[in-house]
């Protein structure tokens, strides 16, 4: 159950869930209920009998003989967030996480310990360049504490704030969609699958270099098909399935497409009623369909119907990102747009030359350019990348496109200027809606010396050179 909620101006009860009060239509921000406790009673967090006010930490505070703090960072309804130093590692700057111990009783207050515990080492056991280290846990004067690795930056939400006119720039936003792809691909490949369930601008910490980490995982869990609890997130950001206690991996991707939303556009979900997202062309008609599309199928109410996977998700918003970055327009045009929003793209058949791609023979230092043919014998337009898997090879950037029934010459560089010589194989793969094909590249490097072009040069002089003693020889012999 949510807890009881009153309304500031009337006093009457309202919905917890509800953003407007149904007696005197007030606005009303939205609150979060509580989450359950591992034996599934409430574990209500309004402070116990007796409890004092919370105060921040001052600095130089020591906590466990360790960890010394520097200054507060954050401070909510739940706890605070601290930079502290780690004076057994040399003062290592680390950020504490404070846990309020404000439960009504003995027993859900040992269950939130150990709850807090099993959190804490669920968390440590995961390893990605855009999920904070956990480095320790702990309880000191009935307060829970995490130490996790620094991030320097700022939340999306900051970000969104400082620089939003009144949303973020699309490129931009669909570059970051596609990292936080990355991140909650590998939390969805853990056994069992661990689901964020609190996505937002707010949880996204934005590095100097624009790299994103994912932070708060206060309320993540590993996935349950049949587990019912109490609602958990942020009402706005939180799909239908959350307000029942369920959750899935596609309510992550709900999470996700409402925080784009929210990023393009700059409309804070919170303050309207659940569910409802106008069109991104509604605030700005400099957002492409393309985006719309794809958070409409992310944004659908069923889990049934929502969609694309993130993983495709994330290739999609890659696609654009590239797209944008190449001064074109995305969009879903042609028989494309028969397909339903948020569907990937059609697939369709691609074909290349059979045996690979073979330069021959080059002297060390050559450069040299082919053509490289990609056809399109499908029923829909082919959308497809190149990544070579060396340096020595050069593909074109972004997307190459090429209509149904046709043909597209790839120009393909080939640099042999660090190259030994030898024989050298490598590989160029394409990836698209035609497909995943890898073509085996070969190329031999001979020593100057058996180019034939200097071979001919050398031939050349040599023969000169012949001639000339030749010459110069019957000159002394007709006049000695």
């Amino acid at each position: 159950m949510w807890p009881v909620r009153h309304c500031p101006t009337c006093g009457e009860e309202s919905e917890p869930s509800g953003s407007h009060c149904p007696h005197c239509s007030t606005t009303i921000k939205p609150t979060v209920q509580a989450e359950q406790s591992p034996n599934n009673r409430p574990m209500t967090h309004r402070p116990s009998r007796g409890a004092q006010p919370r105060q921040s930490l001052p600095a130089s505070t020591i906590l466990v003989n360790r960890y010394r703090i520097v200054r507060a960072l954050k401070s909510g309804g739940m706890g605070s967030i601290y930079l502290a130093a780690d004076n057994h590692l040399g003062a290592r700057l680390c950020a504490i996480k404070e846990m309020l111990d404000e439960f009504q009783n003995e027993g859900d207050r040992q269950e939130g310990q150990e709850w807090f515990a099993r959190e804490a080492q669920m968390l440590g056991r995961l390893r990605h360049e855009c999920i904070p280290e956990i480095y320790d846990y702990f309880v000191e004067n009935g307060r829970f504490y995490l130490c996790l690795e620094f991030i320097e930056g700022e939340n999306l939400e900051d970000r969104l704030a400082r620089q939003g006119t009144p949303g973020m720039p699309e490129k931009q936003v669909l570059q970051w969609a596609s990292q936080i792809c990355e991140v909650l691909n590998y939390l969805h490949s853990q056994t069992p699958p661990i689901i964020f369930r609190d996505l937002k601008p707010a949880n996204i910490m934005v590095a100097p270099d624009d790299s994103i980490r994912l932070v708060d995982f206060g309320i993540a869990r590993v996935f349950s098909a049949v587990r019912s609890a109490t609602m958990v997130g942020t009402p706005g950001y939180s799909p239908p399935e959350q307000y029942q206690g369920l959750a899935d991996p596609l309510s992550d991707l709900y999470a996700l497409a409402a925080t784009t939303h929210h990023l393009l556009t700059g409309n804070d979900p919170r303050e309207h009623p659940p569910f409802a997202f106008q069109p991104i062309q509604h605030y700005s008609n400099q957002l492409s369909e393309a985006s719309q599309s794809l958070l409409e199928g992310a944004l659908r109410l069923e889990l049934s119907e929502r969609g694309p996977p993130v993983n495709e998700f994330g290739r999609q918003a890659r696609r654009i990102t590239v797209e944008l970055a190449q001064g074109l327009v995305p969009g879903l045009g042609g028989s494309l747009a028969a397909f339903a929003p948020g569907d990937p793209l059609p697939p369709t058949r691609m074909a290349v030359p059979f045996g690979g791609l073979s330069f021959g023979r080059f002297s060390k230092g050559e450069e040299h350019m082919v053509n490289f043919p990609v056809m399109n014998e499908g029923p829909h337009e082919l959308r497809t990348t190149l990544h070579a898997n060396v340096s020595w090879i050069h593909v074109p950037e972004g997307q190459l496109r090429v209509p149904c029934g046709s043909r597209a010459p790839i120009p393909i560089r080939l640099d042999t200027t660090q190259l030994p010589t030898g024989l050298h194989r490598a590989s160029i793969e394409l990836d698209g809606n035609g497909g995943t094909v890898s073509v085996p590249v070969e190329v031999r490097v001979a020593h100057w010396l058996f180019n034939p072009v200097t071979a001919l040069m050398l031939i050349c002089v040599s023969f000169a050179a012949i001639l000339g003693v030749v010459t110069h020889l019957f000159i002394q012999y007709l006049h000695p």
